[in-house]
Parts: C-alpha cells; structure tokens; sequence
C-alpha cells in the first residue's frame, strides 16, 4: 500500500503560532511551548556563562536564565536594555528567549508548514517554514538549542542499567526509528538508547522522510528479509505530519505491527487521549527520557500485537 497516498489529516488541525521579531527578522513559535511574555526585566550577568546565556533575570521569586536569540542566530549584538521575554520550558527547564517585540498570534494548519529541506544545508536552526501574508516564518531548533546551552539536561538523562547480559543481548538485535525534526534531539535519543545497550537505530528527520523510506525498495526488501522496524518512537510537533497523524496513517496500511513511543514536550492533558485514539502504547514528556531504555524495552518484550 502506498503511504504517501493515504490521508494525512492531522489530529491538530491548527497550531497557534506566536510570530515575533529579533534584529528586523520574523520567526515563530507554537503558543503551546509559551507559559507567559513579560518585558525585558533587569539582567545579571554570570561569569563564564555559554556564550548565548545573556545572563540571569528574577520573576516571581524564580530565577532564570535568559538565552539571547541574537547571539544565537549571529544577528549581531545589542546591549540588553530593552525588548520582550518569552518564559518557555524545553525538557522540564525553564529559560527565558530575549527578543525584540512580538507581532501577533496566527492561526496556521499543520499542513502549511514546511520542513526545512535543503534550507537545513545552510541553516541548522531551522526545523520549518510557514508563508503568511506573503512573507516566510521560520520556525526555529529550539530544543536543539537548549541541549547546547545546558549539558546538566544529558547528565539528568544518564542513567546506568542493571540489565541482565540475556537482555542486552535482545536489546542488541532489536531495530528502533526515531522521528524528530530537531537534529540534535535525534543525537540525543539516540545517545541514551545507545548507552543502554540498543544498536540498530535508523534516525528521520520528519515523519514524511519516514513515509518515503517505507514506500521505497530498500524498506520492502528489509522486510521480505525480517528486518523490519521493532519499535518506533516519534515527536509530536513536526512539519507536514505531526506526530499523531504519522501513526495514524502508519496503522491502516496492513502492514507488520510495531509498537509506538510518542515523545512530546507538550503538557496537554488531551496528548494522552488522542494518542490512544491512534494507537500510541506510551507517551513519555521530554523531561523524562531518562526513562526512555525502560519504556523501550517493556514494549520490545510483549508479543506483537496483529
């Protein structure tokens, strides 16, 4: 059956994007990762501090640390004395993004968003694009960044496992994909099963590069070959399929059954519920892939399902 022929319609039909400016540039972020947008409050600079770390400010008996875009995106320097704060949180942590001013809210379909493509040859830091009003948003790596600027988020997320060497074994000719439109969270993923003992992970960088690879020959030939995927674990917000919609299409397709793992940095209490209406088996925050290798191997050592 052809994948790329099936229905895509996707369970968030709609995303709130929050459009905002840095250095004269538009870029976007889903609302959904936004607790709250405050002015600029007084910054404290810290010693040896990452270098996008433009120090630290004060709210509500909170202190956090605020990640200058500007740097980040080498959109050139400018004294921090003025601008917005978006507070968001990525992997249970909560920073401060400095920007400039924001624009104003859209409304924009999951299916208007595009990956980045070749933009990513030129451009890392770009997941996605979206065209409103005649001009190109960018959607930004943010979780890539994140993981750059705080390496206490690896060390929170390494654990060691006390695995028998007969599981081991079995984790070894197991084969997991992993979906996510942030390269350096795919390294991430595959870092932690890594250090637990999984080996055979194949990486994608959006649900519709993996539709194409299980449409090709190389897949069908894997498969004639009983090679096919074990386990899939996959982001929820992507460009051009959302993580939903992707199992969604994946499970009327009639072919071989593989558990699924949706990872997402969303607190939604309806993430949960529309992950079992798509056949979901687990959904883990991404402030708890700690517990990533356990989760995995439960699900690896149940009987498939038909």
């Amino acid at each position: 059956m052809n994948l790329l022929a099936q229905p895509k319609k996707s369970f968030y039909e709609n995303m709130e994007l929050l459009v905002y400016s840095v250095a004269e540039q538009r870029f976007g972020i889903n609302t959904a990762r936004v607790r709250e947008i405050i002015p600029l409050a007084p910054v404290n600079r810290v010693p040896k501090a990452h270098k996008y770390i433009a120090g630290v400010f004060e709210i509500r008996d909170r202190v956090l640390p605020l990640v200058s875009l500007r740097s980040w995106l080498d959109l050139g320097a400018k004294k921090v004395s003025s601008g917005k704060v978006l507070i968001c949180s990525f992997f249970d942590l909560e920073i401060g993004l400095w920007i400039d001013d924001v624009e104003r809210i859209h409304s924009v379909s999951w299916d208007n968003i595009n990956a980045a493509g070749i933009i990513r040859n030129y451009s890392p830091v770009i997941t996605g694009t979206v065209k409103i009003s005649d001009r190109i948003i960018a959607m930004l790596d943010y979780e890539g960044m994140v993981l750059e600027i705080a390496p206490c988020i690896r060390a929170a997320n390494r654990t060691e496992f006390g695995w028998p060497e007969s599981a081991r074994e079995g984790m070894r000719e197991k084969r997991i994909w992993l979906v996510d439109d942030s390269p350096k969270t795919l390294e991430f993923l595959s870092q932690i099963l890594a250090q637990a003992g999984f080996s055979d992970i194949r990486t994608f960088a959006d649900g519709q590069e993996l539709i194409k690879f299980m449409d090709s020959d190389s897949c069908r030939q894997e498969e004639q070959a009983e090679k096919t995927c074990d386990l899939l674990i996959t982001d929820l917000e992507m460009p051009l399929l959302d993580g939903l919609t992707l199992i969604q299409n994946l499970r009327v397709t009639g072919r071989e059954y593989f558990p699924v793992i949706l990872v997402s940095s969303l607190a939604d209490p309806a993430v949960k519920l529309r992950s079992e209406a798509a056949g979901v088996e687990a959904v883990l925050g991404k402030g708890e892939l700690a517990r990533l290798p356990e989760v995995a191997l439960l699900l690896l050592s149940k009987p498939k399902s038909p």
